[in-house]
């Protein structure tokens, strides 16, 4: 350990992470971001047990849902030129 700081050496180099992240203070994407990702994902679940059941108006609904979900995302979270205004994995993973 070096400073705190644990080193890994790997075949494509090195790279380091904090000693202890389990608080979350080295958490670098945005927890809205993340946030909205899941909403997306928990309203597309709803969309496909809706098909499922056969449920047409809260398909309807969790379809137009979705949709609202996935332009706010794309307001608040993408410049007009199409990148993320979060440059991490785990944004970018979670788009």
């Amino acid at each position: 350990m070096i400073c705190g700081i644990r080193v890994f050496i790997s075949v494509t180099g090195f790279f380091y992470h904090p000693d202890d992240d389990n608080d979350g203070r080295a958490a670098v994407t945005d927890k809205y971001l993340i946030a909205q990702c899941f909403y997306a994902h928990s309203t597309q679940l709803l969309i496909k047990a809706a098909e499922v059941l056969g449920k047409k108006d809260d398909y309807a609904f969790y379809g137009l849902l979705l949709q609202k979900i996935k332009d706010a995302f794309l307001k608040e979270y993408m410049t007009p030129n199409g990148r993320l205004v979060s440059g991490t994995q785990t944004a970018y993973v979670l788009a």
